[in-house]
């Protein structure tokens, strides 16, 4: 069940919900509490596989759902590994929406020299309402020498924990310019800079370029991420080679999506500096990609 907390319904809204099915029925659990619909009067209540719309009377009500769409982490490519020969690797990726459980894999993709790797990194189900605001990240890490159980899940926890707060702050940003009534883009550039903001506070640095389907360069994130993966008291080869992030709401990727209803993205990763011993500073490139399936 959503970590939304308790959401009082209207009696009118409550009873078509319930006609629907309730939490086990067409919608889902609830999730916002009602929002002003933004290109037209009314409210709408948001729930966790769609939206019920009204103007106050039961008649008015009429049921909106979401898209659903696949988020995968397709394809990896290391033009120049981390360690002399061939990394370790290890891939999280997270999907975080305010008022949802945050959705996430982590797996352990092993040994990879130079060429093509397909980790499968594959978050299926995920239903998005044109206005919500979604928030994904994914990283990619080399740990050849350490506990790589322990990385694992420290590498998937600090990811969900990114994009979760991520989401929240996007979210509530988003909800305060709907509810002034701003325009469209104006919503989204709100979402994107508390984003921005929340990430730069949180890794003490400004967040340049992230826009609102972005990728990015391995940079300060990685290396916030990082400070709890890995021992540096030891040299060793491990760390970062590559991680991405994005901001929008469903009605971009909806537009986004191309004639077979996918959207795909190559993100370009130039590696920090490899300590002494290891090889030449990574260099990697990730493809990743949101496909709509209803």
């Amino acid at each position: 069940m959503p970590s939304a907390g308790a959401i009082a319904l209207p009696a009118a809204i409550n009873d078509k919900y319930n006609s629907l099915g309730g939490p086990l029925g067409t919608l889902g659990f609830p999730i916002r509490d009602k929002l002003p619909v933004n290109t037209a009067p009314g409210e709408f209540f948001k729930f966790e596989k769609g939206k019920l719309v009204w103007q106050g009377t039961p008649e008015s009500i009429f049921v909106v759902m979401d898209s659903v769409y696949i988020f995968s982490v397709d394809k990896i490519e290391c033009r120049i590994p981390r360690s002399r020969v061939k990394d370790t690797l290890f891939i999280s990726v997270a999907i975080a929406m305010l008022g949802r459980d945050t959705l996430s894999v982590s797996k352990a993709l092993g040994d990879h020299a130079e060429g093509f790797t397909f980790p499968a990194s594959t978050i299926p189900n995920i239903s998005i309402g044109d206005q919500e605001v979604v928030v994904g990240m994914y990283t990619i890490a080399n740990s050849g020498h350490a506990d790589q159980g322990a990385a694992l899940r420290t590498l998937e926890s600090k990811t969900r924990d990114l994009a979760e707060g991520a989401a929240e702050v996007a979210g509530k940003k988003a909800g305060e310019a709907i509810g002034n009534k701003l325009a469209e883009n104006v919503v989204i550039q709100e979402a994107v800079t508390a984003v921005s903001t929340f990430i730069g506070g949180i890794i003490g640095t400004a967040v340049p370029g992230l826009g609102t389907i972005i990728g990015g360069a391995l940079g300060a994130l990685a290396g916030y991420i990082a400070g709890e993966l890995f021992d540096f008291l030891n040299p060793n080869c491990d760390g970062m080679v590559a991680e991405g992030h994005f901001t929008g709401t469903g009605q971009q990727i909806r537009e986004f999506l191309g004639a077979n209803n996918r959207f795909e993205r190559v993100d370009v990763s130039p590696g920090a500096d490899s300590p002494a011993g290891c090889g030449r500073n990574s260099d990697y490139s990730t493809t990743w990609s949101f496909t709509k399936t209803n």
